[in-house]
């Protein structure tokens, strides 16, 4: 797993970069929340990738490494695809649903274990609570219109 740790965490890193970089044009108020959570990503990105290393370093010492399993990169490469869907379908139908949809798209693929029905409707019921709490924090509460 420690090869994923720092693939993924490099690539957080470089998605938290840019959002970081991009947010320099937001006028100074609006851009402090962005700051403080990319900023917040980018330094635990950084600490995952070290982590990795440091681990890396004492398995040397013991002589066992593991792989990264076929079952792993198949759930970042679906994770990181269902990502760059998302982004695509929040211009298309708009946040809320887009969200929803990966929500529980995404607590459906995770999970590996026995799916009944009842799972399928706590999923369900998981992902539209989540997705309607951040909603009403960012529109209501701070105000931050969301697409």
């Amino acid at each position: 797993m420690s090869r994923a740790d720092k693939i993924s965490g490099l690539v957080m890193f470089l998605i938290f970069g840019a959002a970081f970089l991009y947010a320099r044009g937001f006028p100074p108020q609006a851009a402090i929340y962005v700051f403080i959570v990319n900023g917040a990503g980018m330094a635990l990105s950084a600490g995952l990738v070290v982590s990795s290393f440091v681990k890396d370093y004492l398995k040397r010492d013991s002589g066992s490494i593991p792989e990264v399993s076929k079952e792993a990169w198949i759930r970042i490469a679906v994770t990181t695809g269902a990502i760059i869907l998302l982004a695509i379908m929040i211009n298309i139908i708009g946040f809320v649903p887009s969200a929803m949809i990966f929500a529980w798209a995404m607590i459906l693929f995770l999970y590996l274990g026995h799916k009944s029905r009842r799972y399928y409707v706590l999923a369900l019921v998981i992902s539209v609570s989540v997705v309607l709490i951040i909603h009403s924090v960012f529109v209501r509460l701070m105000l931050v219109p969301l697409p």
